[in-house]
């Protein structure tokens, strides 16, 4: 996989070394990637993920896996010992006489990506884009390389609920599994394709 490494200002992630214990996929909100390091510098106090997976599969590297920063909302006791993947995905979608939209952070946008339809509301939302096979791939090769250098169980949370025991669940989960307001990764993420791959690269 191609990776870029663009590390973040110095303050805008933590130097202290934890023994890791969960790995959480974060979905951008975002058509592209290209700018994530610039957000996450203007985002002050450590504020960001390690990762970040481009919908062609490229890999950005943020900062340093062995160190950490702020990205669940569930304060330092338990993000420092966690790490954080963004991966490239519009979101949750509108749909209105056979065309999407989606949120941008200031408007509702045309989507013309692939959607993916969850067949009843999820979170107030039935419709998705979708993610790419690409982002499925390096996904799950920086997991399972993750999980071999951190000694991080390869178990993945295969639901999309709400729970605070998933605080204490040891392996891959998700951000809407950790904090009720939070919609990423959505359930057009596919835990079956995902996994075969995971088990592929352990």
């Amino acid at each position: 996989m191609k990776r870029r490494i663009i590390h973040l200002k110095e303050g805008e992630f933590l130097r202290e070394v934890f023994p890791k214990m969960q790995i959480v996929l974060h979905g951008t909100a975002s058509s592209s990637g290209k700018y994530i390091g610039d957000w996450w510098n203007l985002q002050k106090g450590a504020i960001a993920t390690a990762f970040a997976v481009e919908k062609n599969g490229e890999l950005i590297e943020l900062f340093p896996a062995c160190y950490w920063a702020y990205h669940t909302g569930n304060g330092s006791a338990f993000d420092a010992r966690n790490i954080g993947i963004e991966i490239v995905n519009e979101g949750y979608l509108r749909e209105n006489r056979g065309k999407f939209t989606w949120d941008n952070g200031s408007n509702w946008v045309e989507y013309k990506g692939e959607v993916f339809d969850y067949g009843k509301e999820w979170r107030g939302f039935r419709y998705f884009a979708s993610f790419t096979m690409e982002q499925y791939e390096t996904t799950a090769k920086l997991c399972a390389d993750l999980c071999g250098y951190f000694n991080i169980k390869s178990e993945v949370l295969d639901d999309f609920e709400f729970s605070t025991s998933y605080l204490s669940y040891k392996g891959i989960v998700k951000h809407c599994n950790l904090y009720s307001g939070k919609l990423d990764v959505t359930p057009a993420f596919d835990h079956k394709i995902f996994s075969t791959l995971l088990k592929k690269y352990l």
